[in-house]
């Protein structure tokens, strides 16, 4: 199985959720993810869609001009390039930021601030220094094969990641030092591209966990609710 994980920064750290010590316990996590994370998943996600249903809600007022929209998705820290960027012609609410289609070298070059979703109307803001992951949060990144997630999952889902014994622990319940369970929300779903059906789920979870599911040599994954 393979793993990574992007941890927030140190600032992010020093400015750390309400929770403070707390997180570093096994519920605190739970709490404050099953509270706030689908929160967080959910305005990473919309940023697509939102932006799109306020150019269309203006469309009928306002006249169109080309802007910038996102061609592809974007993740987090990447420099966006010519490619990544693509001109609409749209109807935007003045209070809607956008970069118009000339000003476009502006953003180019630039890092995300934020993953951006293909379709999304740009603005100033989604570049920049990195917002993303939250404070106290990181993306891990797991490859798991049929049978080692549910199906039904999909970005925005709550789930909880199971961490599976090493073969040295023998085949009977998880011994004590086993890390204990980490609650995360699906980021996204994508094959792996290796051929046996495997496929790689990005999650939001608590930075310990991302730690412990980085060493971990196998977790699986429960759907919550």
């Amino acid at each position: 199985m393979a793993t990574t994980a992007v941890p927030a920064t140190q600032k992010q750290l020093n400015d750390a959720s309400p929770a403070g010590p707390a997180m570093q316990r096994a519920s605190a996590p739970r709490r404050w993810l099953r509270r706030h994370g689908l929160r967080l998943a959910g305005a990473v996600l919309a940023i697509g869609a939102g932006a799109g249903i306020a150019a269309g809600v203006a469309a009928a007022t306002n006249p169109r001009t080309d802007v910038v929209v996102v061609s592809r998705p974007i993740v987090s820290g990447r420099t966006v390039s010519a490619a990544d960027l693509r001109s609409a012609k749209v109807a935007v609410d003045d209070s809607v930021p956008t970069v118009s289609w000339d000003q476009r070298d502006t953003v180019i070059g630039q890092r995300a601030s934020v993953p951006l979703a293909a379709g999304a109307v740009f603005a100033e803001w989604m570049v920049g220094p990195q917002r993303w992951p939250g404070p106290g949060q990181a993306v891990a990144a797991v490859t798991l094969k049929p049978g080692q997630f549910p199906p039904s999952i999909a970005a925005g889902s709550p789930v909880d990641v199971l961490f599976v014994p090493g073969p040295n622990t023998g085949s009977g319940a998880r011994d004590s030092g086993t890390a204990p369970d980490v609650a995360g929300v699906v980021l996204s779903l994508r094959s792996s591209g290796a051929g046996d059906g495997s496929t790689v789920v990005e999650l939001v979870v608590p930075l310990a966990g991302a730690q412990a599911i980085a060493s971990a040599p196998a977790v699986t994954l429960l759907a919550t609710h």
